[in-house]
């Protein structure tokens, strides 16, 4: 019997289609309740949210360009660790050449050196020869340097490329110490978070102040973010008015001091 009786009421309801679209009509036009405000929000708001974004942008861009600048002298880096041994490979006959002319250079020098020290000690009998010897000596070894400069042009073309690899892996592993010093004392990383932490509690509190529920936890946070940058104008007022407003409802919230100075405009509960 009870199927039977909600059967006839569906089938009435049908039936009567204007009926049913004038209810549906006249409730569309009930208002819905909306959240009530909690605080007030500034007329200046909209403008400390847009210095906030600036400084996040700028902060996200410098760290942008120094993680680019970084991964560009890693990829280098790479690349010249790669191409090295074959760069070696290639210079290996003209270095090998070029070195044995350096010992010929040294071996020249040190015959002239001791062509001069027997010149030296010589009386007037062995003088003459002597004198020879060191003219000898002098001319070989302006031979010797003559073959060694020829060895080296001759091996610079294949010198100069593998020289500028170690180069690179050279002064990247040199400076990379100091390049994570710098990194750690600029924290562009920190910067950029805490400048994006900023941007995301102002969102937050707008809403919170527009009546959103936000949770206990979410509060907490947004609170202790707008204490740590009160040093921008603005931001110690709208943390204060959280703070109040968690105190007079006895909502459990650290509340922290203003240090700084901000903005010279309240707002109102």
């Amino acid at each position: 019997e009870a199927i039977s009786i909600l059967e006839a009421a569906i089938a009435i309801d049908r039936a009567d289609i204007p009926a049913t679209t004038h209810r549906r009509s006249l409730a569309g036009t009930v208002p819905r309740s909306r959240p009530r405000p909690r605080v007030q929000i500034p007329d200046w708001f909209d403008d400390l949210r847009a210095t906030a974004e600036e400084q996040r942008r700028v902060a996200q861009e410098e760290l942008d360009e120094r993680n680019a600048e970084r991964a560009t002298e890693q990829e280098r880096s790479a690349a010249a660790h790669r191409d090295l041994p074959a760069a070696e490979k290639v210079h290996a006959p003209f270095e090998k050449k070029v070195r044995t002319a350096k010992r010929v250079v040294s071996e020249a020098r040190s015959d002239l050196w001791s062509s001069e020290y027997e010149l030296r000690k010589s009386g007037r009998v062995h003088r003459r020869s002597a004198r020879r010897d060191v003219e000898a000596a002098t001319d070989v070894l302006a031979v010797a340097e003559d073959r060694l400069a020829g060895a080296e042009e001759f091996a610079a073309p294949t010198r100069v490329p593998r020289d500028d690899l170690r180069k690179v892996i050279d002064d990247h592993r040199q400076f990379d110490s100091t390049r994570r010093i710098f990194d750690e004392w600029n924290d562009l990383d920190g910067v950029a978070d805490r400048a994006s932490e900023l941007c995301r509690a102002l969102d937050q509190w707008k809403d919170w102040a527009d009546g959103r529920d936000i949770s206990a936890t979410d509060l907490a946070d947004i609170a202790a973010t707008l204490h740590d940058h009160q040093e921008l104008p603005g931001v110690g007022q709208v943390g204060d008015s959280l703070a109040r407003w968690a105190e007079a409802r006895g909502v459990e919230l650290q509340r922290h001091e203003r240090s700084l100075p901000s903005v010279e405009m309240g707002i109102e509960l």
